[in-house]
């Protein structure tokens, strides 16, 4: 049985490769209805009976908010009061002011602050907080269309984007919006024909994918979060890849994990292979020196950047 989230999941992922001028809420069903083997037609007015309305319906969650509340739906009144609750109980209220929150490592994942007051809070969550029907979801995209400017500039999931070495070699090019990769993805898994006939849901992996994604089978929903790590931002201006310093210490680790390059009789201990040599200079480093040995790359290219 299918579930909304997994419906709601895969809605998001056809509503961002569509061209939401000619969408439509029966057009977006029926491809839900082709990928999951469903009959959607009635679902939206049994679904209607059964739930609440207003602040008390069932919503799908972003993929921040579900990690942070370890749920995929929940209510708009229960995120509210798990947030509070979290919020009192690592006593985040400035004191000179309750109504101002401090954000720790958690609440700035999810609201990007450090600091939010609790009006500014609920306009944030409302980025959280999706509706589960196919045309209430179609309704919120096309509301938060940009304007023709914005479009030309491009934005979010249409921006350029760099390409990790692995997705450089399974699309052919360094450079693609996220929208071009999952629909080039999801063409080569149809024209393999890559999906487990029992569950469409389940991507089953040929070389090229195992490659890309270190795994023999993945689920669409699995196959979203892991292409994450594959796609990074492009400075707009003159192309090249920028990452803060977080964010390069932490696919740092993610190679190193991935590669099994800790010692293991002593996990503090990194154990170069080919391309840590090159790029350190070294056979092995002590897993809390990543930062310190990273410092002279980002000098080196700050300095070749220039005024």
């Amino acid at each position: 049985m299918v579930s909304d989230s997994d419906l709601v999941t895969r809605l998001r992922e056809i509503l961002r490769t569509s061209d939401l001028d000619t969408a439509t809420a029966g057009s977006v069903r029926r491809k839900l209805e082709e990928d999951f083997g469903l009959d959607l037609s009635n679902k939206a007015e049994k679904e209607g009976k059964k739930r609440g309305g207003g602040f008390t319906k069932l919503c799908s969650l972003s993929p921040q908010l579900q990690k942070f509340l370890g749920v995929s739906e929940l209510a708009r009144t229960e995120v509210v009061k798990k947030l509070w609750a979290y919020i009192r109980e690592n006593n985040l209220q400035d004191p000179k002011n309750k109504r101002n929150i401090k954000c720790d490592e958690a609440l700035h994942d999810l609201f990007r602050v450090n600091s939010i007051n609790m009006f500014q809070m609920n306009k944030a969550l409302s980025k959280h907080i999706w509706p589960l029907t196919a045309e209430a979801v179609l309704s919120q995209y096309k509301s938060y269309k940009v304007d023709k400017d914005v479009k030309k500039r491009g934005g979010g999931f249409t921006k350029l984007c760099s390409l990790s070495p692995q997705l450089q070699e399974f699309t052919g090019v360094p450079e693609l919006a996220r929208t071009e990769v999952v629909k080039k993805l999801w063409a080569y898994i149809r024209e393999k024909d890559l999906q487990d006939p029992k569950n469409k849901r389940n991507i089953i992996c040929d070389e090229s994918l195992r490659a890309l994604f270190r795994v023999d089978s993945i689920n669409m929903f699995q196959m979203n979060k892991a292409l994450s790590k594959h796609i990074w931002p492009l400075n707009e201006e003159d192309g090249e890849n920028t990452l803060s310093r977080a964010d390069v210490v932490k696919r740092m680790w993610e190679y190193i994990k991935q590669n099994d390059l800790q010692d293991p009789s002593d996990k503090r201990r990194i154990i170069c292979d080919e391309k840590l040599k090159e790029l350190f200079e070294v056979d092995s480093f002590n897993g809390f020196s990543v930062s310190k040995l990273l410092t002279a790359h980002f000098i080196k290219m700050e300095q070749s950047q220039g005024p």
